[in-house]
């Protein structure tokens, strides 16, 4: 019998699901990928520590699920303001193209789309997701 169909809890079978993919314990490349998006994050988290300024302008959009795990390795809560406005900003305007894109696309003027506006949808998910997934299960 099913788990949805016994009656298990949402939670439940939300477990069991992850419980089937593939994880650190179980990969040795999701293994490889944990480890070095971890030295990643400890060294941006330093660059920040060392050279903030440098630091925000060498930045380029980051996930949310890999945004969280940045703002938790960083200690000053002054820096962590700025981290939340500037990806505020960055989820702000990929938000406008995403609408304009839509505009256009739905409407007479397709061809007046521009790069941004025409990946948008797709800059949109890997930011709100991850592009390699739930970013393994962050938060």
């Amino acid at each position: 019998m099913h788990a949805a169909a016994a009656g298990a809890q949402p939670d439940d079978v939300v477990a069991k699901l992850w419980a089937r993919l593939p994880s650190e314990t179980s990969c040795p490349l999701c293994r490889v990928r944990a480890r070095e998006e971890s030295e990643a994050i400890a060294a941006l988290a330093r660059q920040f520590a060392d050279d903030e300024s440098r630091a925000f302008d060498t930045l380029s959009a980051v996930c949310l699920p890999h945004f969280a795990v940045l703002i938790a390795a960083i200690q000053d809560t002054r820096v962590i303001k700025e981290l939340m406005r500037r990806q505020s900003k960055v989820l702000g305007r990929l938000a406008e193209d995403m609408k304009r894109y839509a505009l256009k696309s739905d409407g007479i003027r397709p061809t007046l789309l521009s790069d941004e506006e025409e990946t948008a949808s797709k800059r949109g998910l890997s930011l709100l997701a991850c592009a390699h997934g739930a970013a393994d299960r962050v938060g």
